[in-house]
């Protein structure tokens, strides 16, 4: 009999899903993560990157992921 050691990751990706709906009134954001969880939902003004930013930021924060992971 013959056992790995190697290290089993069953880790997900850290990965930010990111959906935007973009109108004259408002943007729409969604945000989710790879585990199921509920998803953020956000407006802004149309035209508000500073705001885009921050939100995804936020995003981060609220699904545990790090400052510098993607964001697809």
């Amino acid at each position: 009999m013959t056992t790995n050691s190697t290290k089993q990751n069953n880790d997900f990706a850290t990965v930010l899903h990111m959906a935007i709906e973009l109108s004259e009134s408002s943007w729409k954001l969604g945000f989710a993560d790879q585990r199921g969880r509920k998803p953020r939902l956000r407006s802004l003004r149309p035209g508000d990157f500073e705001g885009l930013q921050k939100e995804i930021a936020a995003a981060k924060r609220v699904f545990g992921l790090d400052a510098d992971c993607p964001v697809v």
